[in-house]
Parts: C-alpha cells; sequence; structure tokens
C-alpha cells in the first residue's frame, strides 16, 4: 500500500531501515521486532532486541512560495535484554551502534545522505531486578513537499 504523504513515507522508510539489523546483513545483533508508535518495554516481551520509532513533530520552513522543507523529529527506542548481574551490556551497545550504523547507511536509509541527521541518545541500564537496557535516540528527517500537499 503507498503511503499517503510525506510524514508517512519517512517514517516506513526509517522503519525498513531498521528491520534490515540482522546479522545477516553485516551487523552485530538481530534486530527481532521492529514497531511504529510509542512503545513499552512489554510490547517486545519474548522479541528482543526490538525497536519502536515515532514521529514528534514536523516543523517546516519555506523554500519557495509553494515548496516547503520539513524536518521529521522522530525518536528510536531499542530494547534489548541485559546480563545486569555480571555488569554487562554489550547486548545494548551493539544495538545501539548497529542502529546508527543502518541509519548512517545510503544501503539501508536511502536518505542518509542528504537527509538523515542522528541527534541526542539516552540510555538506561536496567539492575538485577529489572535486566533490560533502554535507549532513545533522536533523529531528523528532512523531505521537501508541496503546501497543501499531506
Amino acid at each position: 500500500m503507498a503511503a499517503i504523504s510525506t510524514r508517512e513515507t519517512g517514517i516506513k522508510a526509517i522503519k525498513t531501515c531498521l528491520e534490515s539489523i540482522l546479522t545477516t546483513n553485516g551487523f552485530q545483533t538481530t534486530v527481532a521486532k521492529v514497531l511504529r508508535g510509542i512503545q513499552g518495554e512489554d510490547a517486545f516481551s519474548g522479541n528482543m532486541p526490538g525497536l519502536a520509532v515515532w514521529n514528534e513533530k514536523a516543523p517546516s520552513k519555506p523554500l519557495t512560495s509553494m515548496n516547503r522543507e520539513r524536518n521529521l523529529l522522530m525518536h528510536i527506542w531499542g530494547y534489548v535484554e541485559v546480563d545486569a548481574a555480571a555488569g554487562n551490556y554489550d547486548a545494548l551497545d551493539k544495538l545501539i551502534a548497529d542502529t546508527e550504523k543502518a541509519l548512517h547507511s545510503d544501503t539501508y536509509n536511502p536518505s542518509y545522505s542528504r537527509h538523515t541527521e542522528l541527534e541526542d541518545l539516552t540510555i538506561y541500564e536496567g539492575g538485577v531486578a529489572d535486566p533490560i537496557g533502554i535507549f532513545e535516540l533522536l533523529i531528523n528527517v528532512w523531505n521537501d513537499y508541496q503546501r497543501g500537499a499531506p
């Protein structure tokens, strides 16, 4: 099914990019599940590592009288089981590195070289009672669109 807007197209492209994180594609991890929208840890129970992507806002600036540049500010949340009792968070670091690698690749993210910028990264290292690693990565994806188009 075709995307109904430039925003939808941008989100789907990033989701597809994240779904490419597989050891068979040369990454350190294989992502078991990629979801769209705000998702909690429970959405990935039994399916980790997992990633969720959602769009926070879409400010724009004029290019011409009819064309604008839209900036999609997206959040990527990553979830992975860790061995907190042993102080081993390698799986979290590998998932972060693989997510950045995929987003920085023209092979998996066709808009990378011209239109994707990685921003702030926040990391949660769970403890023995909560053996999970979580990260949040902010990214900006730019695209051009005509005024009045979705």
